[in-house]
């Protein structure tokens, strides 16, 4: 059957979808379709080749890839991909079905740990008056100092143990210990495909290495003009480890997003014959800007921006604020909000966030891990979420557990969940809470509930707890009737894989960008800048401040901006007298004393919105401002807030 979809591809998609070899790399410019071809590759492969769709391992970085791939391929092709997902999830699943776990410590109801439960568990081990030693401190390299040396030593071994003892693994874990299996136990694939290659880090490529031994062929995606991560474990040069034996390489490098004009300022931030096209011709130039200060830049941000959405109707949710310090949004979030322009810092949405999804979320996976007493105690004697109506010296939850294998074999709805667990006993309908914490956890067993195939409900739905296979942004979305619809606050790392029309780059100093800490890498803090540039796709601003509180940043424009080339830039340079200067002070004591005034005015905090000022309140409904998330009302009757009175 031929792919008529490849008709709609460009040369250099089409070369790469049909393109023939035990290992594939395609080098994808940013912004030049790579997900396009990564969609069409997998539809080409189970249409025309007739390869299993069973026999697929497709792997992302990040679960909104994932979900967008999965959206974009045709329903029949979606239901039978059974390896497709993050690195981490399709390694659980693999450890799960195809790996023999008899030999080691744990069974294939593990759970796994994210790294805030990491860090909670090593804190168990410290006492109160010792130094606080995090998760993430044990695996770096040792220090010189022998007793904080054999402290960290003893540490490790413990968190180890206690992973051992409960059947828990962290993300780490489930790479090495894939890894690990993989010396002996051999898996058959036909082919193993990964988008943003370059985000790979040396476990990962391991495994991919390893799978290809036992005949897997490799089709990867990526750009390692984005490699941001290095941090993390990302390798710039991850292209050059696999380039050996039958393999090919390819090139994307059509941009369909940005201007010729910006990207001509992008490509002079990448290495001598890396390729970039635009295939949007002109475009208006790149401005700098110079502000006297960071107040200054966001006042003048907030002032444009309403300018602009009001003369060309531009939404506010098309124009984004990129910076590299999550410290930044502060005095631009109060600016915005005085000057009545909407905003959303975007960040990382973290279940810790929600007390009640936190605590439901460990009530499911207990159901699932017998071998988590620790766990199940806790949860048993939970000092927010426990039993408030006891009528029987047993806690229904130990039932609920013993029989939940039995249980998802029914399960279909989530008023029938809710019931199982007798939910009503333990977040009591007479508290003020109660209708909100119920939305969330319906919410959530819905997102549970909503991609598990019929024909396998059994065995997807309980894989999907234990893997955290959901989107907390949904779930959020749907309880609180959450709109994107402000102007969008975000770092410069969190830009990555975004596009607006309209990007701002602030404070963009020596100092700052580049961040010059100890060790810093400052190659990849140029690729940070590039990635944050071709995010525009209409217009690009960056500017810099000439007087700065940031800590490290000097007074004078980033060094990367000299080398945008002239010919594309509109560089504006204050040019003000001593009076205009004094002027621009006193509006900065003015300004400042004007949101202080707003930082003494009433606070609420809120269990997930986090600490907001109250903006109006009557008998019925109390308005809140939230830095993060804008204006959110709430009943009186109702009212989850707790007030700085």
């Amino acid at each position: 059957m031929p792919n008529h979809s490849l008709n709609l591809l460009n040369p250099y998609q089409k070369q790469a979808v049909l393109a023939v070899g035990d290992t594939i790399l395609v080098n994808s410019a940013v912004g030049s379709g790579k997900t396009t071809v990564l969609i069409q590759k997998i539809i080409h492969l189970c249409e025309v080749e007739k390869v299993a769709p069973e026999s697929l391992v497709i792997l992302t970085f990040t679960k909104k890839a994932a979900r967008e791939i999965q959206d974009r391929l045709p329903s029949a092709w979606r239901k039978k991909l059974r390896y497709h997902g993050t690195f981490h999830s399709v390694a659980s699943r693999i450890l799960r079905e195809r790996i023999d776990l008899s030999s080691s410590e744990y069974d294939a109801h593990f759970s796994i740990l994210d790294e805030e439960q990491s860090d909670q568990i090593v804190a168990r081990f410290q006492s109160k008056k010792e130094q606080r030693i995090k998760y993430q401190d044990l695996f770096g390299s040792f220090p010189s100092q022998p007793k904080l040396r054999q402290r960290l030593i003893q540490l490790r071994q413990d968190y180890r143990q206690y992973k051992q003892e409960n059947n828990l693994m962290d993300f780490a874990d489930l790479i090495t210990t894939l890894d690990r299996f993989l010396e002996t136990q051999s898996l058959s694939f036909s082919w193993v495909i990964v988008d943003e290659f370059q985000d790979t880090d040396r476990s990962q490529a391991q495994v991919l290495k390893k799978l290809q031994s036992y005949g897997a062929k490799l089709f990867a995606v990526g750009d390692p003009n984005q490699t941001i991560y290095s941090w993390r474990g990302s390798q710039a040069n991850i292209f050059a480890e696999f380039q050996r034996g039958n393999y090919q390489e390819m090139e994307l490098p059509l941009n369909y997003r940005s201007t010729s004009t910006i990207l001509e300022g992008a490509r002079s931030l990448l290495l001598e014959g890396e390729l970039l096209v635009a295939s949007r011709p002109g475009g208006n130039r790149i401005i700098v800007k110079e502000h006297y200060s960071s107040l200054h830049e966001a006042l003048y941000l907030a002032q444009k921006m309403k300018h602009t959405h009001q003369s060309s109707q531009i939404p506010y949710s098309e124009m984004a604020v990129l910076y590299r310090r999550k410290s930044q949004a502060e005095i631009l979030s109060k600016v915005f909000r005085e000057e009545e322009v909407p905003f959303l810092v975007r960040r990382k949405m973290k279940l810790l966030d929600i007390p009640v999804l936190a605590w439901f979320e460990q009530v499911l996976k207990a159901a699932l891990n017998p071998r988590n007493q620790k766990a199940r105690q806790e949860l048993l004697h939970h000092p927010i979420y426990n039993l408030k109506t006891p009528s029987s010296p047993e806690n229904p939850l130990l039932n609920a557990w013993n029989s939940f294998f039995a249980f998802c074999n029914q399960a279909r709805k989530a008023s029938e969940i809710w019931e199982y667990f007798s939910l009503n006993n333990y977040l009591s309908p007479t508290s003020l809470s109660f209708v909100q914490e119920q939305e969330y956890i319906y919410a959530f067993l819905e997102e549970l509930l909503s991609r598990c195939s019929e024909e396998t409900f059994s065995i997807d739905f309980p894989q999907r707890i234990e893997d955290s296979d959901y989107d907390l942004n949904t779930i959020c979305q749907k309880v609180e009737g959450y709109s994107e619809a402000g102007v969008n606050f975000l770092t410069l790392h969190s830009s990555k894989g975004l596009e607006f029309r309209y990007v701002f780059i602030v404070t963009a100093n020596e100092g700052n960008l580049p961040l010059l800490v100890k060790n810093q890498n400052l190659d990849e803090e140029k690729r940070l800048f590039f990635v944050g540039l071709t995010r525009a796709k209409d217009q690009a601003e960056v500017s810099y401040v000439k007087k700065t509180d940031l800590y490290g940043t000097k007074p004078k424009p980033s060094p990367y901006l000299k080398l945008l080339p002239p010919s594309v830039v509109d560089w504006q340079v204050l040019e003000q007298s001593t009076s205009e200067i004094k002027e621009l002070v006193q509006q900065v004591r003015q300004k400042m004393t004007s949101l202080k005034e707003e930082e003494s005015a009433r606070k609420a905090r809120h269990p997930k919105y986090g600490t907001g000022v109250v903006v109006e309140e009557n008998e019925d409904m109390i308005l809140v401002n939230f830095p993060e998330y804008g204006e959110k009302s709430f009943s009186q009757v109702f009212c989850p807030l707790q007030f700085d009175d």
